[in-house]
């Protein structure tokens, strides 16, 4: 196990996948976490509960749409064939072409996913300046477009690493992207909820906002801000590991 963990862990691009899908998971936590109470303290509604049932049914709606719509996408990238061996060709000649194909495959299911990380961050910090049924919008319509990622991480998780590591690497992947995602997430956002909109708390009782919430409005955009711009993280990580590709092709 020690031995497969080092093989694992040792693939830089297995690395930067880790902390650009690190960066996703804490995101899509931290909003669904404090997406209501953002929305109350922007006076888009006036009850958690119909708040808190609004953004389930928005982040349900862009799950199902942006997941299958992400393995659409990378169809073209994956359906190339490999390769074939052609007569009195070497063994390393064939491992060389077979691991040329392999990250060309890499470095196109990464530029693809950073592209889309970053239309899925622009999309969200759009929405921040809209009225409700804006906000709403373009929330889904964001959070579709990062849900198209999920595809192409977890292909891009197996072929980082040997095709015998494999199922090692997805459980590591899952292992640390809680470890350094939705674990630590509602931590660092509840802190910068409570820094920038101390007021902005909901009632158990009334399931209402304090009413000097209002005045807090710009420090819950600019949460929402900070929140969507960890998916800078992600940007960065799937750009490095074609960067990463890049210089093994040109090896």
């Amino acid at each position: 196990m020690y031995e497969e963990a080092r093989i694992v862990l040792s693939s830089p691009v297995f690395i930067l996948l880790v902390a650009g899908y690190s960066a996703y998971c804490a995101v899509i936590i931290g909003l669904m976490t404090f997406g209501s109470a953002i929305m109350l303290g922007l006076g888009f509604f006036e009850k958690q509960t119909a708040a808190s049932v609004t953004l389930g049914a928005v982040a349900s709606l862009a799950g199902v749409l942006g997941t299958p719509l992400g393995g659409v996408f990378l169809g073209p990238i994956t359906k190339r064939e490999a390769p074939t061996r052609v007569e009195g060709e070497s063994d390393a000649s064939h491992t060389a072409k077979l691991e040329l194909f392999k990250n060309n495959q890499l470095s196109a299911i990464l530029s693809q996913n950073a592209l889309q990380s970053l239309a899925g961050m622009l999309l969200l910090l759009w929405g921040i300046s809209m009225d409700k049924w804006g906000f709403l919008m373009l929330l889904c319509v964001g959070l579709s477009t990062i849900f198209c990622t999920q595809s192409g991480v977890n292909i891009s998780s197996m072929l980082a690493v040997p095709e015998e590591n494999r199922s090692f690497a997805i459980a590591v992947l899952t292992l640390l992207i809680h470890l350094f995602g939705d674990v630590p997430s509602p931590i660092i956002v509840g802190y910068l909820k409570d820094k920038f909109a101390p007021h902005c708390t909901v009632s158990s009782l009334i399931e209402t906002i304090d009413p000097e919430c209002e005045k807090e409005r710009g420090g819950l955009r600019l949460l929402m801000s900070l929140v969507s711009m960890w998916l800078v993280v992600m940007i960065g990580g799937f750009f490095a590991g074609v960067c990463v590709c890049v210089f093994l092709l040109c090896m």
